[in-house]
């Protein structure tokens, strides 16, 4: 219902003034997405590129011409993916089309294709399946949705949690989330720490300082609001001796 190409543009020139990271695009039109990448002031990453012969073939050469990057969407004309075995051989005919384009491996990431457990009880099985294959067999990164996984169903951010983890255990590379969700930053931070991504822990004891904590009464830095103790973060009120311990600093700690 919008002037897409100028509201695009418009975008583009506002977030890349302000905001270092790079901008994934994310638009339906082919003259709106190359006249986005003519104007963006850096290397764009496409949302995305799937097997739809009316849009493939264009969407990869305006790829190539800027230099994008691209996200991997292995859909179809004839529209959602069977099963695991049809959805890589979707991937692999776009990924053979963008090679031949010259676009290179490592400016492709693949998207898992994540739908509700609510419809199929194997889609979550389906994308673990999605991310190990192209993980193991095409050396490529994964990103995927957390949230369709739970469509429709109740307490979505318990089962949302366990399934990016159970993603990052296959491999996922990269994944859109809520980064406000307290369950997914737990999920986050924790593989990190006990994969052995996180060394002396330092990332997990930066999230475990901003946790809120209660008092446990009054008198001791409690302020009860209408009868309910304040909550504070770990680090706040602490003295140099607990910071020193929260951050297991051995030596600031004994002296």
């Amino acid at each position: 219902g919008i002037d897409e190409m100028a509201m695009t543009k418009e975008v583009i020139y506002e977030v890349s003034s302000t905001v270092d990271c790079p901008l994934c695009i994310d638009t339906s039109h082919i003259d709106v997405m190359e006249e986005a990448l003519r104007i963006y002031p850096g290397r764009a990453l496409i949302n995305s590129i799937s097997y739809e012969s009316a849009k493939c073939d264009e969407m990869l050469r305006i790829a190539k011409k800027y230099g994008a990057m691209f996200i991997l969407l292995p859909l179809s004309d004839a529209g959602l993916p069977e099963n695991s075995r049809e959805k890589h051989e979707i991937l692999e005919k776009i990924y053979e089309k963008a090679i031949s384009y010259g676009i290179a491996h490592e400016d492709i990431i693949v998207d898992a294709l994540v739908t509700t457990v609510g419809a199929n009880a194997a889609a979550g099985v389906e994308c673990f399946e999605t991310i190990s294959y192209c993980k193991e067999e095409k050396k490529l990164p994964t990103i995927c949705g957390l949230s369709n996984i739970s469509f429709g169903l109740p307490a979505r951010d318990a089962i949302n949690g366990t399934f990016f983890a159970m993603a990052l255990t296959a491999g996922l590379s990269a994944a859109i989330m809520n980064p406000h969700s307290p369950d997914m930053m737990r999920t986050y931070h924790t593989y990190r720490a006990l994969k052995g991504l996180d060394e002396s822990f330092a990332g997990y004891i930066r999230y475990a300082e901003t946790l809120p904590v209660t008092t446990p009464a009054a008198g001791q830095g409690s302020t009860p609001v209408d009868g309910v103790p304040a909550k504070k973060t770990a680090a706040e009120g602490a003295t140099p001796l607990q910071k020193a311990i929260i951050k297991g600093l051995k030596e600031q700690a004994a002296a």
